[in-house]
């Protein structure tokens, strides 16, 4: 083996347990490794002694706003904030402005914000009432995922048609793209927001009665349903109810194509955090129940739950402070702290880092095809790594770097700090200080060559 440029040494997070070590890193990817103890020549020698170094978060799931709504966010700030807060990869949503929904668009947007990444970056593309005549065009252009809006979207992205659905379904199994959806009844929201703005009604609660727990159940059930004989790789995003959940594990005994996104917020807060909050934490879904909440976590001790994202989805404060629940935007920010407050609760006892780790990196590598160049300390993956200890600190959001300037976990103390976060073997972070702004790159799926997925449908028609 060559001089490798950087050794790191600490306690190295692996598939195959947790164990002092020194991680050797050559040209921006993992070339080996060596024990703690070992007289490593290198350029740089890190030794973080007790502290972990993990594989970097990849967060399947972040609203960056730009183009379109960069007073709230911009990519810049975005992926810095993502830096900070241990995320190495994001991916972002179509909804910017214009909504990416073609190949043209999202090639545009990928000019517009590729210089300005600190982190590496995926792209998703939206689906239309056009649904599957553009999977095939955003899969071509690079689109890690097409996300599928049910419901509670502008009238032209919503995706309310079984037969486009379904059609939608087996073109991304033929393409083996993934299909990301967001499980909601058009039906219960258009008719429940319009009752309750009819009869007055701007509170929270006419909100969660336009959004019900059976909405989000029913949207489950209705993608599960539909993706039977596709077996198209699906993602149910931000699941945050017990019934959405009970739909998913049943599904997943017959295909387990399927997958469970959810989110630190629906982990950590519930509907009660709502009281003394004015509409800062109305988000889409909202905050549930604790029964819901606790689902989850069973959900994560089961292996339902596969994926945790943030949902990164930042508003200015001033939006939120309006009187009417249904003019105040959806959403808050979280890129920055999601992994911090999972860490907490690994050092409270609720998972264990190994399932963390999994659950934050090496599961979205693996759905997104990002394997095995992301997600896990292993030979020949991208050296992307975060470093963390158990030291107690409190969130504050003067010491974020998300564009808004609040956090809904201000004043909370955790047990747990992120040191420092590597980018390809550099490090681009440390103690919240950002190191260098633009060393991120557009990421796209890895496929094996020649590899094509046979549907339970095409088999059919093959054989006819």
């Amino acid at each position: 083996m060559n001089v490798p440029q950087l050794a790191v040494r600490g306690r190295l997070v692996r598939p195959e347990g947790v164990a002092r070590g020194t991680i050797l890193i050559s040209e921006g990817r993992i070339a080996g490794f060596a024990s703690a103890s070992a007289n490593v020549r290198a350029d740089a020698v890190y030794d973080y002694g007790d502290s972990l170094v993990l594989s970097g978060a990849i967060d399947t799931h972040v609203h960056f706003r730009e183009p379109g709504f960069t007073q709230k966010e911009d990519f810049a700030s975005g992926t810095m904030a993502a830096a900070a807060g241990g995320v190495t990869t994001v991916v972002d949503m179509p909804n910017t402005e214009p909504w990416v929904t073609s190949a043209s668009i999202f090639r545009e947007k990928r000019r517009t914000i590729e210089r300005k990444a600190c982190v590496d970056f995926g792209l998703s593309g939206g689906l239309t009432s056009e649904g599957h005549l553009r999977v095939e065009e955003l899969t071509a252009a690079g689109a890690l995922s097409v996300e599928t809006f049910l419901a509670d979207a502008p009238e032209e992205t919503v995706l309310d048609d079984d037969y486009r659905i379904s059609k939608s379904l087996v073109e991304c199994a033929h393409l083996r793209q993934v299909m990301g959806v967001y499980c909601d009844s058009q039906s219960f929201w258009s008719q429940a927001a319009k009752n309750s703005r009819a009869r007055g009604e701007v509170t929270m609660s006419a909100f969660h009665a336009a959004k019900p727990s059976q909405s989000e159940s029913l949207g489950a059930a209705r993608m599960c349903i539909l993706n039977k004989d596709a077996e198209a790789t699906l993602v149910l995003r931000q699941i945050s109810t017990a019934s959405a959940l009970n739909q998913a594990r049943f599904h997943r005994r017959q295909n387990p194509s399927i997958h469970v996104e959810t989110t630190p917020h629906y982990l950590l807060l519930s509907s009660k955090n709502e009281s003394n909050s004015g509409f800062s934490l109305k988000i889409s879904p909202p905050l549930r129940s604790e029964r819901d909440r606790l689902a989850l976590w069973r959900g994560i001790d089961d292996g339902t739950v596969e994926i945790i994202s943030s949902d990164h989805s930042p508003h200015t404060l001033l939006e939120k402070e309006r009187d009417d629940v249904w003019g105040v935007p959806s959403g808050f920010p979280s890129i920055e702290t999601s992994l911090v407050l999972m860490l907490d609760q690994v050092k409270r006892g609720r998972l264990s880092i190994r399932r963390m780790s999994e659950l934050m990196s090496k599961n979205p590598a693996k759905v997104l095809g990002l394997s095995p160049r992301k997600g896990t300390l292993t030979t020949g993956a991208q050296a992307d790594l975060v470093v963390a200890d158990f030291a107690e600190h409190t969130i504050r959001a003067e010491r974020l770097h998300s564009k808004c300037g609040w956090t809904p976990y201000e004043g909370r103390k955790v047990r747990a700090r992120l040191r420092c976060t590597f980018l390809a073997g550099r490090m681009i972070c440390r103690d919240g200080e950002i190191l260098e702004s633009r060393s991120g790159r557009f990421v796209s799926r890895t496929i094996p060559r020649g590899a094509r997925h046979v549907t339970k449908t095409n088999r059919a028609n093959d054989s006819a």
